[in-house]
């Protein structure tokens, strides 16, 4: 944890173990975030990044609840058709299969 300016900062990891996710699933819900700008609105808090040299995420502590209400928001299957997208022609294949055998 940092302290600037009397606001507490966390970083993606302390965030990550806080809200029993990992690191790799916040950093795809922002990346989700950031091609589907008109379904995601304003649902995830800031990421501040030049908190440090190294370009590390950190996210002030008062913002935690946002990204609970985020995680308990979404549902099963609710990244399916991103991540199909995101893996390739593996993911597309997938995605097939699944909806094939429904």
């Amino acid at each position: 944890m940092k302290v600037i300016n009397g606001e507490e900062y966390l970083t993606i990891g302390e965030v990550a173990k806080i809200i029993k996710r990992t690191p790799y699933t916040i950093k795809n819900w922002y990346e989700w975030q950031r091609k589907n700008p008109d379904s995601a609105g304003d649902i995830l808090p800031e990421v501040y990044q030049d908190v440090d040299n190294k370009r590390t995420r950190y996210f002030a502590k008062k913002d935690i609840d946002k990204l609970i209400k985020f995680r308990d928001m979404i549902s099963y299957g609710f990244f399916e058709e991103f991540n199909a997208i995101k893996w390739g022609r593996r993911g597309k294949e997938i995605l097939q299969r699944k909806r094939k055998n429904c």
